[in-house]
């Protein structure tokens, strides 16, 4: 439908499969990579206290899965506002060898994963020829995240 395809911030191909990651919706829609025809989608990804997560930008993984850079949602939220230091996760969609989603949008980095680096807005997910994750969040300068709204925000790149 128009409204599975809204928003797309993130597009991976494989398996025969175009992978959108839907911002508006925090789903991840796959397509029939010749047809166009929807195949299936995730549920929308919520945290702990049942957040909605935002998604911006998506990577296949060396493993075949597929990881998602994702913040916690901000109704009426300022596009280029930072978020709440930490509210940012790298979130993993596992794949079967024939591209299906297997299980449920799980935490792969970010609070509740395995890495406890906090996330601000995370976006802009890649792989290295080494097989590292690289990802782009904002920081606070100096690391103090009090003053981070009143200093401004830059963007830096995290491996995991």
């Amino acid at each position: 439908s128009a409204a599975s395809l809204s928003s797309p911030e993130g597009i991976c191909c494989a398996h025969g499969s175009l992978y959108l990651a839907c911002v508006d919706r925090g789903v991840i829609v796959r397509l029939a990579l010749a047809a166009g025809a929807l195949l299936e989608e995730t549920r929308p990804f919520e945290g702990t206290a049942g957040e909605m997560y935002v998604y911006w930008g998506m990577a296949l993984g060396p493993d075949g899965h597929l990881y998602v850079a994702a913040h916690v949602s901000e109704e009426g939220g300022h596009y280029l506002r930072p978020t709440p230091i930490g509210s940012g996760r790298v979130l993993r969609q596992r794949l079967s060898a024939s591209g299906s989603f297997l299980g449920p949008t799980e935490v792969f980095a970010g609070r509740g994963g395995s890495s406890r680096r906090q996330l601000n807005r995370p976006s802009d997910p890649c792989f290295c020829s080494h097989g590292n994750l690289h990802i782009s969040s904002f920081v606070a300068p100096g690391g103090a995240a009090s003053q981070a709204a009143a200093e401004g925000m830059r963007r830096g790149v995290y491996t995991f």
